[in-house]
């Protein structure tokens, strides 16, 4: 309104101080007196509310100042019609779409109403705010950032208990435990003479502390006992193991050994003498077996084949296959396929077919007899002769697949 024509001649600017600053203030020759101002300046008044934040004091809603607006300017004359000029008419229009858009949106996410923070609400972080900062917040705050220090130094410095559960896995683990219990009680003290000092009651600094007194809960005390009976059990149990069974290699020597205090009975025994057995025959006739005579009986039978493997298939998958596997082997076919008919054919023989990403295809048998991925030609889908020769030699690899494998369906049938 101050840099249009029609109003900038209501406008008083003038300069304040504020902290040592100087800033620009902007006031209607109205005054203040919001009566006078609609009832002398209805139009100056009726834009002048438009620009204020729904946060301001005496905020009038967006809805009722247009249609108040739109009357007035029907009931007004000429010259009241052509203060608003071409810019202000645009900047009304542009504010209006804002309205609808925020409208749009707050019918389905909805905005309390603004509040000031020293009206008595029981939120404690309302009572937090109306505290002013004193020397003894300052020092608590301090003391808060170096109990918070002090943690992550010590509680880094203890390395994570890996490796086999024992002495010193448990060590470590109840280590661990111990800093973290030292910091939440550092924390409670010092969060328990904030909340005194910002003037809460002993209720609600016990409720607000509760999270903070997991660690003292009776339930996570026995867990833990619970889990570190668990590792020492597992000790004693891994020790008796090791104690109880005897070597292997020494077990002759041990029924004798008297140094660490065996039993009575193992003093009065002796190192007994093993006979080592020879491997070795003494003669050339201990030395032969029956592996020759028993060579001279083997007998193959020749009625014993594997089944050929057949897959049948039809007329349009069966002349695919058949390029696939030329009967010349190193020779490629003469002629292209298309993707379709390829991927048409291999479903035929059984596969199901899916795409995996990009140009790929992934062909899975459904007995679980492997899978295999082609990717689609481009930029034309044919593959051509050479390509078809690889695709085959593929085939073969994967799944045994020779020429004599496919089956025409009608010649099966037959």
């Amino acid at each position: 309104m101050k840099a249009r024509p029609g109003f900038r001649h209501n406008i008083i600017t003038q300069a304040v101080t504020l902290n040592g600053e100087i800033y620009t203030q902007f006031e209607h020759r109205s005054g203040k007196d919001m009566v006078a101002f609609l009832r002398d300046y209805p139009l100056d008044c009726c834009l002048w509310l438009m620009s204020n934040s729904p946060a301001d004091d005496g905020f009038v809603d967006h809805a009722v100042l247009f249609q108040y607006l739109q009357h007035h300017l029907e009931m007004s004359f000429v010259e009241e019609q052509k203060r608003v000029d071409e810019i202000m008419h645009r900047k009304i229009s542009t504010l209006a779409t804002a309205l609808q858009m925020l409208t749009a949106v707050r019918l389905y996410r909805p905005r309390n109403n603004s509040k000031h923070s020293d009206v008595a609400d029981p939120r404690n972080l309302w009572k937090q705010n109306r505290v002013k900062i004193t020397v003894a917040c300052e020092a608590i705050n301090k003391e808060w950032a170096e109990l918070g220090a002090a943690f992550l130094t010590k509680f880094y410095a203890v390395p994570l208990p890996t490796g086999p559960k024992d002495i010193i896995y448990l060590q470590g683990n109840r280590q661990l435990r111990s800093e973290l219990d030292l910091f939440w009680s550092g924390a409670r003290d010092v969060l328990r003479r904030r909340y005194e000092a910002t003037g809460r009651s002993e209720d609600e600094i016990i409720c607000m502390l509760e999270p903070l007194q997991a660690h003292t809960d009776l339930a996570h005390i026995n867990s833990v006992q619970e889990e570190d009976q668990r590792i020492i059990g597992y000790i004693e149990q891994t020790n008796k193991s090791r104690l109880g069974a005897p070597n292997s290699s020494n077990q002759i020597l041990e029924k004798a050994q008297t140094v660490w205090g065996v039993s009575d009975t193992a003093r009065d025994k002796h190192i007994v003498s093993v006979d080592k057995k020879k491997n070795r025959p003494d003669t050339a006739s201990e030395h032969a077996t029956p592996i020759e005579d028993e060579l001279a009986n083997l007998e193959l039978d020749d009625n014993d084949e594997q089944p050929r493997l057949e897959v049948i298939l039809p007329k349009r998958a069966y002349d695919v296959m058949m390029l696939l596997f030329p009967a010349e082997v190193e020779e490629p076919p003469e002629k292209s396929v298309a993707w379709t008919s390829f991927v048409n054919s291999m479903m035929d023989a059984g596969f199901i077919a899916r795409s995996t990403g990009g140009s790929s295809v992934s062909f899975d048998h459904p007995a679980g007899q492997g899978k295999i991925a082609f990717h689609k030609p481009h930029p034309s889908p044919k593959i051509d002769p050479i390509m078809l020769l690889w695709m085959g030699k593929r085939l073969k690899k994967w799944f045994g697949w020779e020429r004599e494998t496919f089956v025409l369906e009608e010649s099966k049938l037959v």
